[in-house]
């Protein structure tokens, strides 16, 4: 979890001990349809399943917006009109954040974090985003 990753970076300024610690992040790691690998997946069946490859879709689409020159804020929302589209899922949140969770920049990099529910289930996921600039 992104998001989570980058408060245990931040428990150094909190305590001294752990300066000498060095939190290193990996890249998402995913099932071959896509659905970012979670402990919370075995609680889906085969048709939630199903419904929630809409999530790394999701994440699919906010990234390619952003690399042809969408802004963040217009990546959000497709990514939200996908999810809201999306038959069986209650989206808790779309967003496009600066590395360090911070507001969404103009340009540079950033993270697309998605959460959802797809029946009790609430899922997770992320990736990398290239903000190119905004369409002319």
């Amino acid at each position: 979890d992104y998001q989570q990753l980058t408060l245990v970076r931040r428990l150094p300024d909190l305590e001294p001990r752990l300066a000498a610690c060095r939190f290193v992040g990996v890249p998402t790691v995913r099932d071959a349809d896509g659905l970012a690998m979670s402990s919370r997946n075995r609680y889906l069946d085969a048709s939630q399943r199903a419904r929630a490859l809409a999530i790394p879709a999701c994440v699919s689409l906010v990234q390619q917006m952003c690399a042809e020159g969408a802004s963040g804020e217009e990546a959000e929302q497709a990514g939200r009109d996908v999810l809201a589209a999306a038959d069986g899922i209650q989206l808790d949140y779309v967003v496009v954040r600066a590395p360090d969770l911070g507001a969404c920049p103009r340009h540079g990099e950033a993270r697309v974090l998605v959460a959802a529910r797809v029946g009790s289930t609430r899922l997770l996921d992320n990736g990398p985003v290239t903000i190119r600039g905004e369409r002319a």
